[in-house]
Formats: C-alpha cells, structure tokens, sequence
C-alpha cells in the first residue's frame, strides 16, 4: 500500500513572536494586578494606622492627669501662667497677681501634650514644633515620622464668664498631619482635625 508522509506544519516567525508578544502582555498584566493589589494592601494597612494614631492621640487629651501634667511644663510668661491656672487652679495659678479670675476663658493657645513619667515625650505639640509620631500613635525622636500633631487649648469659664479661677471645661483641637506618600493629595486623609472636650471638677 502507498503511504502518503503529511507534512507537519510548525509555527512561522511571525506566529512565533506574536505568542512571545501575547505571553509578555499577560505576564506584564499579571504583574500590573499584583503590584496594584500589594499598594492597596499597604495603602488599607495606612488607614488603619491612621485611626490608632487618632485614638492613641485622643485617650491622651482626655486624660485630665496628662493635661496636667502638661500644664506643668508650661513657662513663666503670662500666658503660660494664665494657661496653667485653667487646667491646674490654685495648684497652677501661685504666680497671678490676682488668682480669682487668672484663667482668661475662650482664649486660644498652643498646648503640648506630654506623657505621663519623666521622659519628657510629647505626643502634642504646637504649630512651630510639632510632635513626631509612628505608626502606633508612639512619640519618637523625630524624622521618620508617620504623623505630625499639634494641639492647641481652649479653656472654659463656667457660666460664659470671661476669667475664672480654674476652667470648667477644656476644649482641645488636634490637627494631625499624616505623611505617607498613600496620602498625597488627598487632604481628606492627609490631614485630620478634631476637637475633644474635658470636664474639669
């Protein structure tokens, strides 16, 4: 019997660069995703980051024993005087010439807010030296920071009087500035600003 050969037929130079050409597409696709899915994933894990750096921040200037202990710190101009006086009362005010209404309420200034101890961390600070913060809501040195917070305070005299010896109410805005590059240009999460209150007894 006559046997016909059938000619194979392989792929031509062109066939072959276009599966190359196909194949580098979908790797390049594939690499797209997952690049695009690992900058997701750390951009999620910022947020979450961002909100315990606002909770750390704020269980702090709630606590009134970490104001005053701020309040401490401050120095001997008046204002600091005057400042002191609204968060510590005749415990703060020992230097004002009229102690009764030392406190000047609804009268804005910066206040740092400093850890509890004696190592002297501030986890708040004011508009020329901000407070440098980690990941976790941790006072650090300074440069690597993941969030910068200033605060400044507002006290309160009871009865809408203007001074007082002692506030009634403390009223803190914190403004923290988150610095990972994930926020840039989104100033809705770039930059956070809040107020807290603290009943004073």
């Amino acid at each position: 019997m006559l046997r016909t050969k059938t000619r194979e037929r392989g792929f031509s130079e062109f066939e072959f660069l276009g599966l190359i050409a196909a194949g580098l597409l979908i790797a390049g696709l594939l690499a797209h995703f997952f690049i695009d899915q690992s900058i997701q994933m750390e951009r999620l894990g910022a947020l979450v980051h961002r909100d315990g750096v606002r909770l750390a921040l704020e269980s702090r200037l709630t606590n009134l024993e970490v104001l005053k202990k701020s309040a401490q710190k401050l120095g001997a101009e008046t204002a600091d005087v005057e400042l002191r006086a609204c968060v510590m009362g005749d415990e703060g005010n020992q230097s004002c010439a009229k102690k009764s209404s030392c406190c000047v309420s609804r009268r804005t200034r910066p206040f740092a807010i400093y850890e509890l101890g004696d190592d002297g961390k501030v986890f708040g600070g004011t508009e020329e030296n901000p407070a440098c913060l980690n990941e976790l809501g941790e006072s650090i040195p300074g440069g690597d920071c993941f969030a910068e917070a200033r605060v400044v305070l507002d006290p309160v005299c009871a009865d809408g009087a203007p001074n007082c010896r002692q506030a009634t109410a403390l009223i803190l805005t914190y403004q923290l500035q988150f610095t990972p590059s994930f926020f840039n240009g989104e100033s809705e999460t770039a930059t956070l600003e809040r107020s807290v209150s603290v009943v004073v007894e």
